[in-house]
């Protein structure tokens, strides 16, 4: 997987747990206790032009930074307790430098990403948060 993509992956976290978070700006998300694992099904690819395979990179890379910046377990879409649906709308990358025989030594990366978190956990007392 290529660095960009991880670092975009990073980016596309952090984020949405701000977003979460409301205007704090903390990358800690206030999760209910019974949230101990997370699904990450592969992003859907609404790209135009169509940027082929982008879906499984990033998808990979959001996992990845789960398991080493959080303490919950991936799982199954059917099992697990909170659910990340994303969609990539866009996503551009610009060479900025290239190397002999005209290797990409450094890219920017524009991406725009739609995530919807849904938390499938019902709580004691009965709510669904």
């Amino acid at each position: 997987m290529s660095q960009p993509i991880e670092h975009l992956a990073m980016v596309v976290l952090c984020a949405s747990w701000m977003w979460l978070q409301g205007c704090n700006y903390s990358l800690g998300v206030p999760l209910p206790p019974s949230v101990r694992t997370v699904a990450v099904p592969t992003f859907n690819n609404n790209t135009f032009p169509l940027r082929r395979e982008i879906e499984y990179e990033l998808t990979s890379a959001v996992r990845k930074e789960i398991q080493s910046q959080t303490s919950l377990q991936i799982s199954s879409s059917g099992g697990a307790d909170l659910v990340i649906h994303g969609t990539i709308v866009e996503f551009r990358e610009q060479v900025v430098a290239e190397g002999k025989h005209d290797q990409k030594i450094e890219s920017t990366i524009v991406a725009s990403v739609s995530l919807v978190w849904r938390i499938t956990r019902i709580e004691s007392g009965g709510r669904r948060r």
